[in-house]
């Protein structure tokens, strides 16, 4: 068997190193992780939203198997029955365009989902108003709106996989990656912070938004940087009847959550910095505003926490690179610049990825799309959905 080293124990390590020992190579398999309270990990941090909102249509086939694993996580990962409970709820997801051109650009994103299988509908102004008339969608032109996306528990979807990762026999090692040994074909050895050298026959660089530091260690060049972004939840005065997840195309997201709601805003400024701070003025002075436009009864809130996560951003396209590394070492992988959807599309890159590796090929969902090729060419894969 090959012998296949992650870098990298958040969510796409651990459901490759998983899907590898399902296939019968768990004893050929090391996942390096450099921080084993997860406590700054990027699926733990993040919302925990799953959707079919894409324009890309292997992202929507990797959501739709999402939807699959996460309603009985336990059973797929072979956990004991109800052990864990990835807590998916349906709530809809609306991602909402301004002007004319935007609209027009949501009739090729809705015509993308449903050619992958997802279902959804274009909804204008008038009908956005119409169902929610809570909500004030004067600024809007129209709509994407697929009923059937929701929500998880991001850190329960992460623990089940973890747990199943180590009960299959996969050692989670903690450490830290600090070089490689290789030569002009291949990586023959990674190096670690303690002294140890690993053997390895195949690297795969899964270290989120800290993947262009490891791929840098052997000369791959990748367009991935960090993005933080900072959620906040709060509460409201006002008893309002249900509405979506809705986004608008400035990266504004109202959320409903529990008793209360989440919120939030891209901040592409920020962009290249880490940083786990909370700025709660930014609530105060940015979020704020937004919410009592978007729905008078949110001028009567009150912020109850916040927290901040990073996006490895590919800012090529804002989608994944996955795969080997095409032109350089031919044994070196890498899975991430997911831009905010690696929590959904984890489950389906493991699954491909452990198939790729041992295999030599993608087999149930052709990934190939996302390879290093198109960053050699500087070709991007266009979606008109939401990004980062």
């Amino acid at each position: 068997m090959k012998k296949i080293v992650i870098v990298g124990g958040g969510l796409t390590g651990c459901s490759t190193a998983f899907h590898l020992a399902q296939a019968g190579a768990a004893e050929d398999v090391v996942v390096i992780e450099a921080d084993p309270s997860y406590e700054f990990a990027a699926t733990p941090r993040s919302v925990g939203g799953v959707r079919t909102v894409f324009g890309v249509p292997q992202n929507v086939q990797m959501s739709l198997f999402a939807f699959e694993v996460f309603k009985d996580i336990s059973a797929y990962l072979g956990l004991p029955k109800d052990s864990f409970d990835a807590g998916f709820r349906k709530q809809g997801y609306m991602y909402a365009v301004s002007g004319a051109e935007q609209f027009e650009q949501l009739r090729v994103l809705q015509n993308t989902m449903q050619s992958a299988g997802a279902t959804s509908e274009l909804l204008d102004q008038a009908e956005m108003q119409n169902r929610w008339p809570q909500i004030n969608f004067e600024d809007m032109s129209g709509s994407v709106f697929s009923a059937r996306d929701g929500a998880v528990d991001p850190n329960a979807v992460f623990q089940g996989f973890r747990r199943s990762t180590l009960d299959s026999g996969v050692q989670i090692l903690t450490d830290r990656v600090i070089g490689f040994d290789c030569d002009d074909k291949k990586v023959h050895h990674v190096k670690l912070c303690s002294g140890e050298e690993i053997d390895c026959d195949i690297v795969l660089n899964a270290a989120n938004y800290r993947a262009s530091e490891i791929s840098a260690m052997v000369g791959m060049k990748v367009p991935i940087e960090p993005l933080p972004r900072q959620t906040f939840y709060f509460d409201c005065q006002a008893d309002l009847d249900p509405f979506p997840v809705i986004r608008d195309h400035t990266g504004f997201v109202i959320r409903p959550e529990g008793r209360g709601y989440l919120t939030g805003l891209t901040d592409r400024a920020a962009l290249g910095t880490i940083s786990h701070d909370v700025d709660h003025s930014l609530f105060e002075t940015e979020l704020w505003p937004r919410l009592a436009e978007r729905c008078p009864a949110f001028e009567a809130v009150r912020m109850r926490s916040g927290w901040a996560g990073i996006y490895d951003v590919n800012t090529l396209d804002g989608n994944p690179i996955i795969g080997p590394w095409t032109g350089g070492l031919a044994n070196f992988h890498i899975a991430a610049g997911f831009s905010g959807h690696g929590l959904q599309h984890g489950p389906a890159v493991g699954r491909g990825l452990a198939e790729l590796m041992l295999n030599g090929r993608f087999e149930t969902l052709d990934l190939s799309p996302f390879g290093y090729r198109r960053i050699l060419d500087g070709r991007q894969m266009p979606d008109f959905g939401p990004n980062a």
